[in-house]
């Protein structure tokens, strides 16, 4: 959603090749030491695995079980997996105005969301924007129902402003506002306004520029 994701209560085994010991250089290859490692650290994972070992091993014969252990996801990501982890600011593919959300904890982003592994609540004010909004909607595609794609090429040609450091502080500020009093349930629609007042200025644009009449159409609607 705007600003803040929605998690569902769902639960992903994320198990790279040599778990626990994936980040030990010297393995090389299914490691009987690594699958004991896992069965003493993870006892009622290993034993629920274990009633699909047949089948899991199964999954690749010529590698599952030579290359990486039987429990081990076949392929579980290129190595940015760890960006994961990492505060990010991810969106939809598909939405009808910015959706553009934070959070810290470790969630798992399915695709096709993309996100930014990074902490930086002015990006997040200025891609929630509705001049952003406007920037970038004159460089997509529309799908049917109105669903907008919010793809990284579009998104990426947004132009940042540099501001001060005050001025950067004041708009992170004011959107840490934004997600505390969402995060309470409560509304947030004047500090969104405040906050398009001041993002409208770091675009330089003037009040007539600001009511032009297409762009007007467009942000009301959204």
């Amino acid at each position: 959603k705007r600003y803040l994701i929605e998690p569902v209560d769902s639960w992903i085994l994320f198990i790279p090749w040599h778990f626990p010991l994936q980040g030990d250089p010297s393995i090389r290859g299914a490691s009987s030491v690594a699958e004991q490692a896992f069965k003493e650290s993870y006892p009622e994972i290993y034993q629920y695995l274990s009633q699909f070992k047949d089948a899991l091993l199964n999954r690749n014969p010529t590698e599952t079980g030579i290359r990486y252990e039987w429990y081990a996801l076949q392929r579980f990501g290129s190595n940015y997996y760890k960006e994961f982890t990492k505060p990010k600011i991810t969106w939809g593919n598909l939405a009808t105005k910015p959706q553009f959300s934070f959070t810290k904890e470790h969630f798992v982003i399915n695709a096709p969301a993309p996100f930014i592994a990074t902490d930086n609540l002015y990006l997040l004010g200025i891609l929630n924007s509705k001049i952003a909004d406007f920037y970038i909607k004159q460089l997509g595609v529309t799908r049917n129902g109105g669903y907008f794609e919010y793809k990284p090429m579009y998104v990426e040609q947004l132009p940042i402003p540099k501001p001060s450091k005050e001025i950067q502080e004041l708009i992170s500020e004011k959107v840490h506002e934004v997600l505390k009093r969402k995060e309470s349930g409560l509304d947030s629609s004047n500090e969104e306004i405040e906050l398009d007042e001041i993002i409208f200025n770091l675009y330089d644009l003037t009040k007539d520029e600001r009511s032009i009449e297409s762009f007007k159409q467009l942000i009301d609607k959204n």
